[in-house]
């Protein structure tokens, strides 16, 4: 098992993160003390950073238009509002369990442009 000393890369929470001109906000309510759902991964800031840096033509592929896709364990939502903001021609649902929802209905509501269902 690896055992890293914590988050291993950097995202700005503020709306400095754009994907397709649409900045991504988002609030980190605690972190790994209050469980899993309330932290940003590193798997997720890596997805953002991907997506945001392919082709229009790979985006097209990933997502066509009209197409939807469904994010299970969405936690703090980055990969998810990231993926809607980034393939911005389909539909996001995200989920979690009913204990993260409230913080994930939060970082939804900042990011009103990106229009995600929960």
């Amino acid at each position: 098992m690896l055992a890293l000393p914590g988050p291993q890369h950097v995202f700005s929470y503020t709306g400095d993160f754009t994907c397709n001109g649409v900045p991504i906000v988002l609030r980190q309510e605690g972190g790994m003390g209050r469980g899993t759902g309330w932290a940003v991964w590193d798997a997720s800031v890596t997805l953002a950073h991907w997506l945001q840096h392919i082709s229009v033509e790979q985006r097209l592929q990933l997502l066509p238009p009209g197409k939807a896709f469904l994010e299970l364990g969405s936690g703090t939502g980055i990969a998810g509002l990231s993926a809607a903001a980034c393939l911005d021609q389909g539909y996001a649902h995200l989920s979690d369990l009913p204990s993260v929802l409230p913080a994930l209905r939060h970082n939804v509501q900042l990011n009103p442009a990106v229009g995600v269902l929960l």
